[in-house]
């Protein structure tokens, strides 16, 4: 019986000085933490402050803007302008995700006036470049501070660093693994059986492939577009489909309403530097994402084909950045599916 005793009289002392030194930590160093490593909270407390109804999760192409436009505004922000009774609030992450902003969305407290959230689906995301980027490690490292455990017992996880930190180099070998084993699945006549194929030939023999590749210059492009957009998603496999889908979960559990947002893509450029099957390739992946989404009662909102190529910034890389009338189209295609 002693024993016993003495065992639980360890165990609640434990407990008591677990209990206090999250406390203490929760009180005097948390606030700190957080804004050194999850700078976001910052973004949560003005959804909760300023009673945000909608809240707009995008990468980059929500906050970049072309040196001339007369208005740089985001396109989180034009879609304010469209929906003036309405307070719209926005994550953006430069190479944000859907797996980041589930982490963003899910440290909302659950006493909030949000009744929309609006995601990006940026169709290179879900391709072998970006989920196996160098990126990822900065980005899930600041997102540890904000899960659903106590502030100590995050602090150890960032401490022990409790995320992803694959090495670069591994990284590497699975992008290029993906791009020379995975598919295509393209009718027999085309003479490319993985995406590895394709470029390299682009690569070598260019101009022969193409009469628009004539230098080295244009040529590294269209291998770029190859790399980044001739990919099959496999919703069996994909992980930004599991993403999506917790998001669908996390919304449908808060009672809020949700709206995927498929990106333009430039397919003035693609078709002109790779050819009619990547955009063939493009297209098929949108629809897939429409297709499963729409049968779980999501509003898909398909811009994929929405701009030409001169609203689109970059014109020496793969890029979802836009010019001003460009980011007021995207805006104006999301406020009519939602007041639909």
């Amino acid at each position: 019986m002693n024993l016993g005793k003495n065992i639980a009289l360890k165990v609640g002392a434990l407990g008591l000085i677990i209990l206090a030194s999250n406390f203490i930590y929760s009180e005097w160093f948390f606030e700190k933490d957080l804004q050194a490593y999850s700078p976001d909270i910052n973004t949560i407390r003005e959804i909760i402050t300023k009673k945000a109804e909608v809240v707009y999760c995008g990468e980059s192409s929500n906050i970049s803007f072309f040196k001339d436009d007369n208005d740089k505004r985001f396109i989180s922000q034009f879609l304010n302008e469209e929906l003036p009774k309405t307070t719209v609030i926005d994550f953006s992450k430069k190479a944000g995700h859907a797996g980041i902003y589930y982490d963003l969305l899910r440290a909302i407290p659950q006493k909030n006036s949000v009744e929309t959230i609006i995601i990006t689906m940026n169709l290179r995301s879900f391709g072998p470049d970006w989920i196996n980027s160098n990126l990822e490690t900065p980005l899930q490292k600041e997102m540890v501070l904000l899960r659903p455990f106590p502030p100590l017992v995050n602090r150890f996880l960032l401490g022990f660093k409790n995320y992803d930190t694959t090495p670069a180099n591994i990284r590497e070998k699975r992008y290029k693994s993906h791009l020379e084993s995975d598919k295509l699945n393209l009718p027999k006549d085309f003479p490319y059986v993985t995406a590895s194929e394709w470029e390299k030939d682009i690569i070598k023999i260019g101009e022969k492939v193409r009469k628009e590749l004539k230098t080295a210059q244009i040529r590294e492009l269209a291998s770029q577009y190859i790399k980044s957009y001739a990919f099959r998603i496999d919703p069996t496999t994909n992980p930004r489909i599991k993403d999506f889908d917790k998001i669908v979960d996390l919304a449908k559990n808060r009672g809020w309403k949700i709206v995927f947002h498929i990106l333009p893509e430039n397919v003035d450029r693609a078709e002109q530097l790779a050819g009619k099957k990547l955009v063939e390739i493009m297209t098929a992946n949108s629809k897939l994402l429409q297709n499963r989404y729409l049968n779980q009662k999501v509003i898909v909102v398909d811009n994929l084909s929405l701009l030409q190529n001169d609203q689109f910034i970059d014109q020496d890389w793969t890029s979802e950045h836009y010019k001003e009338h460009g980011r007021r189209l995207i805006a104006k295609r999301i406020s009519a599916a939602l007041l639909l």
